[in-house]
């Protein structure tokens, strides 16, 4: 039976991690559908449905009821009573198949896009769907080893930094390194004021940068601040990779990232939850 739908991958991956059913023969994701025709426009079925067909916002009332019962028990669209359910879930399907018929005929219109839509996308589709069952190996021992090393290596150069600057500075806060380097608002923060030259602005241009690019040339004159490269490096490390990492690991040792063909407007590949993609330099 072929199977149309939309945002196929969150279905599919639902039905084979929860129930074992793996969806075969889809032939259509309208979402990546959409996203192949106009990649700039939002690609979610609410949005489309209210644009593309006379349906509206259909779930108005799931959303209304939601909100009503916010603090209560009803948390999620599984909690939801069934009466008010299969209405949207009917206004779903209909939303769906509408859309493919409205958006095939503009596909077929079009000979490259056909193309790549169908050797391209719809191929990914079922690649994706294996990347994100199968997920990747995490050594969550190790991963908390270098946690723990990580963390005493940033506590001792906070410790350095705070010598340094001749007060307990948090070397997270922007504020208190300005006044360090800078002397900027050295009046509320009495820590010793370096009076070193920004090298440049914040976006808004009225603070001085404490961004690592900035501090790397402050280096070059006092030598020490490479301690605060140092500390910001480790910080990140840490933070983005080591504890972020550990959280989405699964029962089964694994971490199993979301991976989006629609999440960019250039054909490359998202990854979210957590980015497996952003690579520490």
């Amino acid at each position: 039976v072929k199977k149309i739908g939309h945002n196929l991958l969150f279905d599919s991956i639902f039905l084979k991690s929860r129930f074992g059913i793996c969806v075969s023969n889809i032939v259509c994701d309208t979402m990546l559908l959409h996203h192949t025709l106009n990649e700039n426009e939002a690609h979610d079925l609410k949005s489309l449905a209210a644009r593309m067909t006379d349906l509206g916002d259909y779930d108005r009332e799931i959303d209304t009821f939601l909100k009503q019962f916010r603090n209560t028990k009803y948390k999620h669209y599984g909690q939801i009573p069934v009466d008010m359910l299969y209405k949207y879930a009917a206004c779903d399907a209909d939303a769906t198949i509408r859309l493919y018929h409205i958006l095939i005929k503009e596909l077929n219109d079009n000979e490259a896009l056909t193309w790549v839509f169908k050797n391209i996308t719809m191929r990914l589709f079922y690649v994706l769907l294996e990347m994100i069952f199968d997920g990747v190996n995490v050594d969550l021992a190790e991963a908390n080893r270098l946690h723990e090393e990580f963390d005493g290596k940033i506590v001792e150069l906070a410790k350095q930094i705070q010598e340094m600057a001749e007060y307990p500075i948090n070397v997270n806060s922007n504020d208190q390194l300005r006044s360090f380097l800078f002397g900027f608002d050295n009046d509320k923060i009495p820590c010793k004021n370096l009076g070193l030259k920004p090298i440049t602005y914040t976006q808004k241009g009225n603070k001085p940068s404490t961004d690592s690019a900035s501090i790397k040339e402050l280096s070059k004159i006092v030598p020490d601040l490479s301690l605060i490269l140092e500390h910001k490096k480790l910080a990140k490390l840490d933070s983005t990779y080591l504890k972020n990492l550990a959280k989405h690991v699964t029962s089964d040792g694994k971490v199993h990232a979301n991976y989006k063909i629609h999440g960019t407007t250039t054909y490359r590949l998202s990854c979210s939850d957590p980015n497996l993609t952003n690579i520490p330099k």
